[in-house]
């Protein structure tokens, strides 16, 4: 299952990545950390503390900022393209 979501996300990353310019899906890249703090206090038990908080909020901002001030930018993706 685990082999199959890393694959499954980089696929969607390079799919993404044909929308979205690179300094707008990498950040984004970046919820995977705030997704295993909740993993690891829901499954391991691990405590959730302050600096985890703070982290998580951090994180979250940081997304927020680079998206809202990122270029708009729009990507034409043409099969037709490809193939040349």
């Amino acid at each position: 299952v685990g082999i199959v979501g890393v694959v499954g996300g980089e696929l969607a990353n390079l799919v993404a990545y044909g929308y979205a310019p690179a300094s707008v899906v990498t950040p984004i890249g970046s919820i995977g950390v705030v997704t295993n703090v909740f993993i690891t206090t829901l499954v391991l038990k691990e405590k959730f503390t302050c600096v985890n908080f703070a982290g998580v909020l951090s994180v979250i901002a940081g997304i927020v900022l680079v998206v809202y001030y990122a270029p708009r930018a729009v990507i034409e993706i043409k099969s037709d393209g490809i193939w040349d």
